[in-house]
């Protein structure tokens, strides 16, 4: 099902925001993927719609490869890869495991702060050639600086870590 809900994420981003030709091509395609990679976690349980359990797999391995593997691409170099330099780089899986987080972080950190901001942007990045416009960067649309950003995301994988750990024991395997 998550391969399902990750293309299929795609598809109907494609034909509601009626994308540019190649979307992402210069620039921000960690979004492109991040937020499919993000949906991947939809599951119904009686009744309720859930997105974003800080235990689907895509998640717990985000965390893994910024605690444990020491991964992380800053988000002035990660949003700066377009469709071409994404998928050829030579860490794509890890870049995939980043992307999953940033998402998780964006639309969770303190309370969804930057949830509506994070939308604007994937609304920009798919409309772009319609629009004409590039795509306003999260710096702009948050107003807090790619530095800050990459220390709140630190921040919260960690926070998010311990209270995964405290809750059910070693989480970082699952």
């Amino acid at each position: 099902k998550p391969t399902l809900y990750h293309e299929a994420t795609h598809q109907l981003l494609a034909a509601h925001l009626k994308p540019s030709p190649v979307i992402a091509k210069d620039e921000n395609f960690w979004l492109i993927e991040g937020i499919a990679c993000y949906i991947e976690s939809f599951r119904v349980t009686n009744g309720e719609v859930r997105l974003g359990d800080p235990l689907f797999p895509r998640f717990v391995a985000a965390r893994y490869r910024k605690t444990v593997d020491r991964y992380y691409l800053s988000l002035e170099k990660f949003t700066a890869m377009g469709k071409d330099a994404f998928q050829s780089h030579p860490q794509i899986e890890n870049n995939y495991s980043q992307a999953s987080g940033l998402v998780h972080f964006f639309m969770h950190y303190d309370g969804g702060r930057y949830r509506d901001d994070l939308i604007e942007h994937l609304r920009q990045n798919y409309q772009q050639a319609a629009t004409g416009h590039r795509p306003k960067t999260l710096e702009d649309l948050t107003g807090v600086e790619f530095s800050e950003l990459d220390q709140q995301y630190g921040e919260y994988v960690l926070k998010v870590s311990k209270s995964l750990n405290e809750e059910f024991g070693d989480v970082s395997d699952r």
